[in-house]
C-alpha cells in the first residue's frame, strides 16, 4: 500500500475511534450529571440529563453496532427507558448485554436492573432467576439491593420462610413492611403485627399494607379486619386508600361469612369520595344479595345497592349499568310472562337460564325452572328445567332424577342420559339456540345494527349457555 493510502486508513480510524469516544464520553458525562441530581433532588434536571444520554447512546448504537462500546451504550439507553417508567422496554437491551457482554461487572449491573424490571413487571419468577447470584456477590452495594428484589418476589410467591431469611441479613428499617408480610406469611402472625403496630405507630411510608393484610387474612381473618380497622382509622388515609381496605377485607370474608363481607363493603362505600372502591364494593355487595334472592321482587334490593355504584365512573360503573339492566329485564319478565305468552315455555327457561348465569341468583333460578315444570309441565323442555334443578340444589338431586323417569320417562333428555340416541335431543337444542338467537335480534335497534353490533350479538349468544352439563 502507497505511504498516501496508509495516512487515509490511519486517519479513518482515529476518526472512527473519536466518534464512539465522543459519543460514549458524552453520554456517560450526562449520566453523572443525571444521577446528581437524582442525588440532590432535582427531579427534573434528573430527566432531562437522562433523555440526552439515551439520545447519545442510541446514536453509538445505530451507527456502531459492532464496536464495543455497543453494550456500554445499551446499558445506558436501559437506565433512560427505566428512569421514565419503560422497563417492558429496557428488558431486550439488557438481555442482549447480559449475554453478549464480557465484562463481569457489566453483566451483573444488567442482572440486578432486569430484576428490578420484571418487579416491577410483576413476574417475581423472573426477579428470582436475575437476582440470587447477585443478591450473593462481592458488590456490597449490589448486593443489598438484589436481596431486597428476592425478599420481595419470595414472598409474591408466598415462600415466606425464605423471604424473613433473606431480609433478616438486612438492617434497613424501610423493609421493614416485607418482613411483616415474610412474618406472617409463615404463620407468626403474633410478630407480624407487633411489627405493624410499630409501623402504624411511625407512619411508615414505605410498607405495602395490602400485601401485610393479605398475608395475615391467610391464617387470621379477624386479625386482618382488626388490623384493617387501624388503618382506616389514621387521620391522614385518603378515601380511596381507605375504601379499598375495607374492600379487599370484604373480599376474604365471603367465602366464610357473606354477612360480613356485606358489612365490610358498606364501610367502602359510605364515603362518596371513595367513588372507584366505593363502587367496586357496591357492586359485590349486589352479587351477594342476589345469591340469597329466592323471588323477582326481592331483586329491589340489588338495584339500590347498585344504583350509586352507576356514578363511581370506569369500568365498574358500566358493569353496575349492565348488571342494573338485567336485573331490570328479569323483573319485566318475571312480572309479564303468563301460561298463555307466546312461546312461554322457552322464554321461562331462558328467563331462569338469566338468573342463574347473568345474575347469579340460583335460587331465583330454582324457582323459575320449578315454574316453568309446573305451568308447562308438556313442555319439551321441562326436563331440562329438571335436571338444571337438580344442578342447583344438588343434596336433592336424586329427588329431582327420580322425578324425572316418573314425569319424563321418553323424554330426550333421560335417553341421553341413558346412553340412548342423541337426535331428538340435538333437534331440541337447536331449537332453543334458534329461538334464542332470535329472540337477542330482535332486541337490537335496527339503527344499531351494524356490523360491530352483530358481532356483539352473536358474543351474547355464545354466553347465554344454553347446553346445560348434564348430570351423569
Amino acid at each position: 500500500m502507497k505511504p498516501a493510502r496508509w495516512l487515509v486508513a490511519g486517519l479513518l480510524v482515529l476518526s472512527t475511534g473519536c466518534v464512539y469516544y465522543n459519543g460514549m464520553y458524552n453520554a456517560n458525562r450526562l449520566v453523572n450529571k443525571a444521577e446528581k441530581a437524582e442525588r440532590d433532588g432535582r427531579t427534573f434536571d434528573a430527566q432531562s440529563y437522562w433523555a440526552q444520554a439515551e439520545v447519545k447512546a442510541d446514536s453509538v448504537i445505530s451507527q456502531h453496532p459492532t464496536s464495543g462500546w455497543v453494550d456500554d451504550a445499551l446499558m445506558i439507553k436501559s437506565k433512560a427507558l427505566i428512569v421514565r417508567g419503560a422497563c417492558a422496554e429496557a428488558v431486550p437491551h439488557l438481555e442482549h448485554v447480559l449475554f453478549s457482554s464480557t465484562d463481569s461487572d457489566l453483566v451483573e449491573q444488567a442482572n440486578l436492573l432486569l430484576g428490578g424490571c420484571y418487579a416491577e413487571l410483576g413476574q417475581p419468577e423472573a426477579v428470582i432467576r436475575y437476582v440470587e447470584a447477585v443478591s450473593a456477590g462481592t458488590n456490597p452495594e449490589r448486593s443489598v439491593a438484589a436481596k431486597v428484589l428476592y425478599g420481595s418476589a419470595l414472598n409474591r410467591l408466598g415462600r415466606s420462610q425464605e423471604a424473613l431469611d433473606v431480609l433478616s441479613d438486612l438492617d434497613d428499617r424501610q423493609l421493614d413492611g416485607e418482613r411483616a408480610v415474610a412474618l406472617a406469611g409463615s404463620g407468626r402472625i403474633g410478630a407480624a403485627l407487633d411489627l405493624a403496630d410499630s409501623l402504624i405507630a411511625r407512619r411508615d411510608t414505605f410498607v405495602v399494607w395490602d400485601s401485610v393484610l393479605a398475608a395475615v387474612g391467610r391464617y387470621d381473618l379477624p386479625s386482618a379486619t382488626e388490623l384493617t380497622n387501624q388503618l382506616a382509622a389514621q387521620d391522614s388515609i385518603l378515601p380511596e386508600t381507605k375504601a379499598k381496605y375495607y374492600l379487599n377485607d370484604g373480599r376474604r370474608w365471603v367465602a366464610v361469612d357473606p354477612a360480613r363481607a356485606i358489612e365490610r363493603f358498606k364501610l367502602a362505600a359510605q364515603d362518596s369520595a371513595a367513588r372507584r372502591n366505593g363502587g367496586a364494593a357496591r357492586i359485590e355487595w349486589a352479587v351477594i344479595e342476589l345469591s340469597w334472592v329466592k323471588t323477582s321482587e326481592e331483586l329491589v334490593v340489588a338495584l339500590s345497592v347498585l344504583e350509586p355504584a352507576t356514578r363511581s365512573g370506569g369500568a365498574d360503573a358500566l358493569r353496575a349499568r349492565r348488571l342494573m339492566e338485567t336485573i331490570r329485564r328479569v323483573q319485566s319478565t318475571a312480572d309479564t310472562l303468563t301460561k298463555g305468552s307466546p312461546n312461554g315455555d322457552i322464554e321461562q327457561f331462558l328467563l331462569a337460564e338469566a338468573a342463574r348465569d347473568s345474575l347469579g341468583a340460583p335460587q331465583l333460578a330454582h324457582s323459575f325452572f320449578w315454574r316453568l315444570t309446573q305451568d308447562w309441565p308438556q313442555s319439551p323442555y321441562a326436563p331440562k328445567a329438571v335436571l338444571a334443578m337438580a344442578t342447583l340444589d344438588e343434596e336433592n338431586a336424586l329427588v329431582y332424577r327420580q322425578y324425572l323417569l316418573y314425569a319424563y320417562p321418553d323424554s330426550p333428555y333421560l335417553s341421553y342420559l341413558a346412553g340412548g340416541d342423541t337426535g331428538s335431543l340435538l333437534v331440541l337444542e337447536d331449537s332453543l339456540r334458534a329461538y334464542a338467537f332470535s329472540r337477542v335480534v330482535r332486541q337490537v335497534q335496527p339503527e344499531r345494527r351494524g356490523r360491530g353490533r352483530q358481532r356483539r350479538v352473536r358474543a351474547d349468544v355464545d354466553e347465554l349457555n344454553l347446553e346445560d352439563e348434564l348430570p351423569e
